[in-house]
């Protein structure tokens, strides 16, 4: 999973369910305007469409496009050419190629690296372990720093090209190319510089350089107290086990510390962060000096945050400057984003995500209340601080735009600031970048009906020019249509969905169907995006004669803080009776084989999938669950206890949601698929399942893949996807044999 979340189950019988839906339909062909469907004469292969997604099928893009320095020129790569132009002048030149990089360093790659600009002039990059500056205009290059080719977790500071990095579990700083080792843990279970808590509250690294450089933040976990769990490694012989550290719900779980680190006396001093010691320390942030450092602090039942301010010479707790309180959950995922004498912090505590402005003594200044417009991405303020750029969605709506909003004007009723929209075309505009003067923004994004296009465009209005049209990349293949739909919760709520059908689609026909589906927290999968967010392998199993159909239910991502707590403490249970909604749309059709329904999911679509054929039995005849959790109380605490609580608090919403119980109602054919090492959603769920099914003599299917982890990736992707389309055909076939033989 991204992580994953539970099926409960729901007593009522889909008969006696009533379903309120209104859809509006917007139907478009995945080829290009000038294109008939005639042209598109060849056939998707399953290896192309999930090997070749973006090389066969790939879209053209500008690539590495970002703005030169402090300057209003902008750059991108081409092949081999790193080319540049101007917003006075669009038409782009090619400043250096990747052989004089080469030449000038004499370090070697296939492609372009990941480029910094220093200034108009210079750039630094990272290459078989060495920091180096190049010159555009002299074409020479000067190597800044070193690292060993085995480090990991690499972050380099780009003041004094400091590099933080790790090996093994443990913290390392080359300065000059002059190694230092940080930390030398060597208990098992204790690791240093890398992220925590599992990557929730949008932690994605361990390492957080000062502003000036001249210190470290890092994490420091110990999960000693941590229940070590066995994953086996059958690579070998004989097989290895192999212990994780794997917190359960309701169990013990480790204890997280931020250090501080100063490269110019060696020495550490670790934050006086205080008990209880299982808590969160989130969106680790340092202040404007190299003096403080500020963290959201998040207790473990994830109800309270303090954003708390520490001294970083000494780790002593300075204040906190403000609290966040929310009866199901708050959920911080932003680092705080530093202006010249205040700062600004997102949160969703009063429905949706906006920035609030607080000076450093914690005082709010404003809430920057945009209605529900919902804050997707920081991207800048003018020079007055006045002006506030950030992409964002509408809570209704599956786009994603640019908007600003000026701080000077008061806001209007409710205390409701007008974000005016930048972007004028529909679509998801989510890579926009704003120049260093705030008075332009680069803009590549995607829509149903545009593969990528990237424009540039002035905030003013006056300038918007075309830097890209992609072609269409399939247009030449058999794809079939892509229909957005909106749908009704039975409470009302607006839903999307999308409805993908094969090429060849006959109207007079009767389609079975196969819903994909997720729905969990912390995940969108309708986008109003080339494709609206669908893998191509659904347009190859579309074309084998099926309708895919996905819809994101309550619970899911994107829609405002009431949509996604909507499943607090009994994950499953709404999620159901929206996916429902979508099954009673898709009935509703006159194309449609209602006798002829699957459902596929993983992770959370997989808990989806098997609490739909188990609390649901009669209206699908085939599941395909991958990855599934089947009771969260053997899920991972930092997330399930978000969404649940803890068994102990909440031992009816865990019951209701675990499917160990209700293998018994299994009536349709039902595969389960498990990677044997995964160590997100462990084997031990999926196995638990298959035992309670054996001990209620149903029948079920079990497919394992050995050595992977929760995902199946690479080639073995394509045997996955074979596997599951080949056991669908099957099942659904077999239907038909066995509703003719009982005639």
């Amino acid at each position: 999973m991204n992580r994953i979340n539970n099926f409960g189950a729901l007593a009522n019988p889909t008969s006696r369910m009533k379903f309120n839906y209104k859809f509006i339909a917007f139907a478009f062909l995945l080829i290009s305007g000038s294109q008939t469907v005639f042209a598109q004469s060849k056939e998707i292969t399953l290896q192309d469409a999930i090997l070749g997604r973006f090389t066969k099928f790939g879209e053209d893009r500008l690539r590495g496009l970002q703005w030169v320095g402090g300057s209003t020129n902008y750059s991108y790569v081409d092949g081999k050419n790193l080319m540049v132009a101007s917003v006075i002048n669009t038409k782009a030149s090619v400043l250096v190629t990747i052989d004089d990089v080469q030449a000038a360093t004499g370090a070697k790659f296939r492609s372009w690296p990941q480029l910094t600009w220093v200034d108009a002039d210079h750039f630094r990059f990272s290459a078989e372990g060495k920091l180096f500056l190049f010159d555009v205009k002299a074409k020479s290059a000067k190597t800044l720093n070193s690292f060993p080719a085995d480090a990991e977790n690499v972050d380099i500071e780009y003041t004094d090209s400091k590099a933080a990095y790790t090996k093994g579990d443990n913290l390392f700083v080359s300065i000059n190319g002059a190694e230092v080792q940080v930390t030398n843990d060597t208990q098992w279970g204790i690791k240093n510089g890398k992220s925590t808590h599992r990557e929730e509250f949008g932690i994605s690294k361990g390492t957080f350089w000062s502003p000036n450089g001249s210190l470290l933040a890092f994490y420091r976990e110990d999960a000693t107290m941590v229940t070590d769990y066995p994953l086996v490694n059958t690579d070998v012989r004989p097989a290895k086990l192999e212990n994780i550290k794997y917190p359960m719900a309701g169990m013990k779980s480790h204890e997280v510390t931020v250090g501080v680190y100063n490269p110019a006396t060696k020495k550490t001093v670790f934050l006086q962060t205080g008990e209880p010691k299982e808590q969160y320390l989130t969106n680790i942030h340092w202040g404007n000096d190299d003096k403080s450092i500020y963290i959201a602090v998040v207790n473990r039942e994830q109800n309270e945050l303090k954003y708390n301010q520490y001294d970083a010479a000494t780790g002593q707790f300075v204040k906190t400057l403000f609290t966040e309180t929310h009866p199901k959950y708050v959920h911080p995922e932003h680092e705080a984003i530093n202006l010249k004498n205040s700062f600004l912090w997102q949160s969703e505590t009063k429905g949706y995500n906006q920035f609030y402005q607080y000076d450093f003594n914690g005082k709010l200044i404003k809430h920057i209340n945009t209605g529900k417009i919902i804050v997707r991405k920081y991207l800048g303020v003018d020079a007055t601080e006045t002006k506030l750029f950030f992409t964002g969605n509408h809570a209704d709506s599956i786009d994603m735009q640019v908007y600003v909003v000026d701080l000077k004007k008061k806001p209007g009723k409710l205390g409701v600031y007008a974000a005016s929209r930048l972007t004028n075309e529909s679509g998801y505009h989510d890579q926009a970048s704003l120049s260093a003067d705030a008075k332009y923004i680069l803009d590549p994004f995607s829509s149903p009906a545009v593969p990528q296009k990237v424009n540039l465009l002035s905030v003013d209005g006056k300038t918007s020019v075309a830097l890209l049209n992609s072609k269409n990349p399939i247009a030449d293949y058999k794809f079939g249509s892509n229909t957005l739909v909106q749908l009704k919760a039975n409470d009302g709520t607006l839903l999307h969905g999308r409805m993908i059908k094969p090429f060849d689609f006959d109207p007079s026909k009767k389609y079975p169907v196969v819903v994909y589906v997720y729905n969990g927290p912390n995940v969108q999968m309708v986008t109003n995006t080339w494709t609206t967010g669908a893998s191509y392998w659904m347009y190859y199993l579309a074309n084998k004669g099926y309708i895919v159909f996905t819809v994101d239910g309550r619970g899911s991502k994107n829609r405002g803080q009431a949509f996604e707590q909507a499943t607090f403490r009994h994950l499953g249970q709404e999620e159901m009776k929206d996916q429902l909604v979508g099954v009673n749309y898709l009935k509703s059709l006159p194309f449609v084989n209602a006798d002829k329904m699957a459902v596929h999911g993983w992770s959370y679509g997989g808990f989806m999938t098997t609490s739909l054929m188990t609390q649901y039995p009669d209206v699908f005849k085939v599941g395909v669950a991958g990855g599934p959790v089947i009771d969260w109380s053997y899920y991972e605490i930092m997330y399930t206890e978000r969404y649940m609580d803890t068994p102990q608090a909440n031992p009816e919403g865990f019951a209701q949601a675990s499917l160990l119980d209700k293998a018994k109602n299994l009536k349709g054919n039902l595969m389960l698929i498990h990677g044997t090492i995964d160590p997100v959603v462990v084997w031990q769920h999926s196995q638990d399942f298959i035992k309670k099914c054996v001990e209620s003599g149903v029948e079920v299917d079990y497919f394992v893949y050995p050595g992977h982890e929760h995902n199946v990736g690479g080639k073995d992707r394509v045997h996955l996807y074979n596997k599951v389309i080949e056991y669908i055909d099957q099942k659904l076939k077999a239907s038909d044999n066995s509703s003719a033989k009982a005639n």
